[in-house]
């Protein structure tokens, strides 16, 4: 994808897409018995505009369509429900990240990509 910088193997990879002099937001990503993202990040300034929905699919296409799990703050609303758009669901595992961060676990099912891309199922390409 234009503008993103990729870097990693087969078993890890990360992208960074840069937003004029700035990095705007970065994934890792690592492929072991299963498929893991974390982190992912985007400055304040350019969630909502299409850039976490850029680093997501980009993320996806590199799973080739296998289940994915991470691990999210329970408490951030909008990661869980941007987690979500992208076929995202709670495995009702739960855990105190350095004994004082909850976080829960989610998981992305295998699936065809276009069956799970909020972008294709709704024709638009700047969810975020």
């Amino acid at each position: 994808m234009a503008g993103v910088h990729r870097s990693g193997r087969a078993t890890a990879g990360s992208a960074v897409l840069p937003c004029g002099p700035l990095r705007a937001g970065f994934l890792c990503g690592r492929r072991g018995a299963a498929v893991t993202l974390g982190p992912m990040y985007l400055l304040d300034e350019v969630q909502g505009h299409g850039v976490g929905g850029r680093l997501m699919r980009e993320f996806l296409a590199w799973t080739g369509g296998a289940s994915v799990f991470l691990w999210v703050t329970e408490y951030n609303e909008r990661a869980v429900r941007f987690y979500e758009r992208y076929g995202f669901e709670s495995t009702g595992e739960h855990e105190l990240w350095r004994g004082r961060l909850p976080n829960m676990r989610m998981v992305r099912p295998s699936a065809p990509s276009d069956e799970r891309d909020p972008a294709t199922r709704h024709g638009d390409s700047s969810n975020s």
